[in-house]
């Protein structure tokens, strides 16, 4: 899989990374990857966090065929930035207050070390503000 926008090219540490808040302006499939793999590599562990995903009806953390879907109708607007996070312990929710508003949770039995984080909006255009180590860093 090949990362829209790979966060690692900004030189950022993330090997200690718990929580990520950022704010996304997207239609549908707004998309967070955090991989085991130093440079994206799909055949290497990876979570998928979709927010907005199936036609903006559903929200889900998935690794490989495992993880848990959830129905988000209209969490996403094309028109809007509107605000999420994750939590190291596979929690996804609204807003920017890390454990506020949870939209999803699941465990994974295997958990292995976050090494990459990639972002992408699938079937459309997205426009994206992540926070990390304290900046804010824009993504269009």
């Amino acid at each position: 899989m090949q990362y829209e926008v790979n966060i690692n090219k900004y030189d950022l540490d993330l090997s200690g990374i718990t929580t990520l808040t950022f704010e996304v302006k997207a239609c549908q499939d707004a998309t967070i990857v955090m991989s085991n793999s130093d440079d994206g590599n799909s055949s290497m562990p990876m979570y998928q966090f979709i927010f907005c995903g199936w036609e903006n009806e559903k929200s889900a953390i998935r690794k490989q065929d495992q993880g848990v879907e959830v129905n988000t109708l209209g969490v996403c607007k094309c028109d809007e930035y509107r605000s999420f996070w994750i939590s190291g312990d596979l929690r996804i929710g609204k807003g920017l207050n890390v454990g506020i508003n949870v939209i999803a949770e699941w465990t994974d039995p295997d958990p292995f070390t976050i090494r990459s984080i990639g972002i992408y909006t699938w079937g459309g255009t997205g426009e994206w503000k992540v926070q990390l180590e304290g900046n804010i860093v824009f993504f269009s």
